[in-house]
């Protein structure tokens, strides 16, 4: 499980990290149109503006970024939690699923204690289905069961 969460926060990265480069990518292609200052092509713009504003925009991406993660940490952790609380759900369960189980087969052997007896005695099973008036396969099987 821990694997699968640790997958999955790897995608989302890659994602994440995928969309910032393509967002970049389509500013700056439409930037190539009006440049960083809103003015156009004939007007020429300060390299060092351009740069200031596209490190502005990389920067503000990146604070958004980082406050997507820890709201997918958040989720995780309690993901995590559910998870778990579930999983101790299911252990209890299990646990009283077993019991029950028990109670099942001691109530297997009480019933057919007949042909338990008789066959601890060495009767053999033809002779078993005969006395009890049982068929031979319920004989086989009880004997099968019980072992």
């Amino acid at each position: 499980m821990e694997n699968n969460i640790t997958l999955l926060n790897t995608i989302l990265m890659i994602v994440l990290i995928l969309l910032i480069t393509l967002m970049i990518f389509k500013e700056r292609k439409s930037g190539s149109r009006i440049n960083c200052h809103g003015k156009q092509n004939n007007e020429e713009a300060h390299p060092n503006d351009i740069f200031a504003i596209n490190n502005k925009i990389v920067t503000d991406k990146i604070a958004e970024l980082e406050q997507e993660i820890l709201k997918l940490k958040k989720e995780n952790n309690r993901t995590i939690s559910q998870y778990e609380k579930n999983n101790s759900l299911t252990d209890e369960h299990n646990t009283n699923n077993n019991f029950g189980q028990v109670l099942n087969h001691n109530l297997f052997k009480e019933k057919n204690s007949n042909i338990i007896n008789l066959y601890k005695q060495g009767a053999p099973k033809k002779e078993i289905a005969k006395i009890l008036n049982k068929s031979i396969r319920e004989v086989e099987m009880v004997i099968n069961l019980a072992k």
